[in-house]
């Protein structure tokens, strides 16, 4: 599997605080190191996409971070390669750290 690694990133203070956490929360649960668990970029052929889809629950709800874990724990080949990420050109930021840190 190729990850593409979001590195100086320009999409926001609060998603790179969450990547991190998001990191962090990985290492202590999987007791494995993933750079970036939540990129949107990822390149795998699609029989080693069906032969790893068995081990992610059918209900769970961060299946592209789990996937990321899931080859790294089966010792499966994972690059990561960095990416440019440019910041947001349009929308609204979903992430909104007071709402989810109860400070509003």
């Amino acid at each position: 599997m190729i990850i593409g690694n979001r590195s100086n990133r320009k999409d926001g203070l609060s998603r790179i605080f969450v990547t991190k956490v998001l990191k962090f929360v990985i290492f202590i649960c999987f007791k494995c190191s993933v750079t970036d668990a939540n990129t949107p970029f990822r390149l795998m052929s699609s029989q080693s996409l069906k032969d790893n889809l068995r081990y992610v629950p059918r209900n769970f709800n961060l299946s592209n971070i789990i996937l990321s874990v899931v080859y790294i724990k089966r010792g499966m080949r994972v690059k990561f390669i960095p990416i440019t990420f440019k910041e947001r050109q349009g929308g609204v930021n979903s992430i909104n750290l007071k709402k989810y840190l109860k400070l509003e």
